[in-house]
């Protein structure tokens, strides 16, 4: 009896996922991985592995968008990629309000800034903020520095040097806090001892 029992539910879990993939607009294709083929994106290589299927070459969206300085985003049905490039500024965030207008800055967020970075770069009126502890890491002075998040102030041992720290973005920025995050102006770091 319980051997027919497991049988049986065996066989209806089977027919009901059989029956639930088949209502899917999904179809299966046979597609080949073409590790003959490299990808390189302004002369950096890329590892992807490209698909070939139907004679046409397939590479992952998101890799392509991230080697291209680009956004990829999904919306229901429809993947977009935007450029995020400083030709199309029209395509960047806002800094301080998810719906920009024109008197608000814009910033092109900067992935891998140095090879140790933790979080993207911002690129904002030809300055470049990073994140605090990225910074600190590049310029090797992450034991060196202090952050007092109640005066919101960075300052260094063994240096005069204090970085106050804006709650938002201005043009006259050294430092401000975006998203909880503190983020510095990179050349802050070179004025550093």
């Amino acid at each position: 009896m319980n051997k027919f029992l497991l049988g049986m539910i065996t066989g209806v879990m089977l027919f009901v996922s059989t029956s639930a993939f088949a209502s899917t607009s999904l179809q299966k294709v046979q597609a080949y991985i073409n590790k003959q083929i490299s990808v390189k994106v302004n002369g950096n290589s890329l590892a992807v592995e490209p698909i070939l299927y139907n004679n046409t070459t397939y590479l992952p969206i998101r890799k392509i968008a991230e080697a291209t300085n680009s956004q990829v985003n999904m919306k229901g049905k429809v993947i977009e990629l935007n450029s995020i490039s400083n030709e199309h500024k029209e395509n960047q965030t806002s800094i301080n309000d998810p719906s920009p207008s024109p008197t608000v800055p814009r910033f092109i967020k900067i992935p891998n800034y140095y090879k140790e970075s933790q979080m993207d770069a911002l690129k904002i009126d030809n300055r470049t903020y990073v994140h605090i502890a990225d910074g600190a890491r590049h310029y090797e002075l992450f034991d060196r520095i202090n952050y007092d998040k109640n005066k919101k102030v960075i300052a260094f041992d063994k240096s005069e040097v204090k970085i106050i720290v804006d709650d938002e973005y201005t043009s006259t920025s050294k430092a401000f806090l975006y998203q909880g995050v503190v983020y510095v102006d990179e050349s802050s770091f070179g004025t550093i001892e």
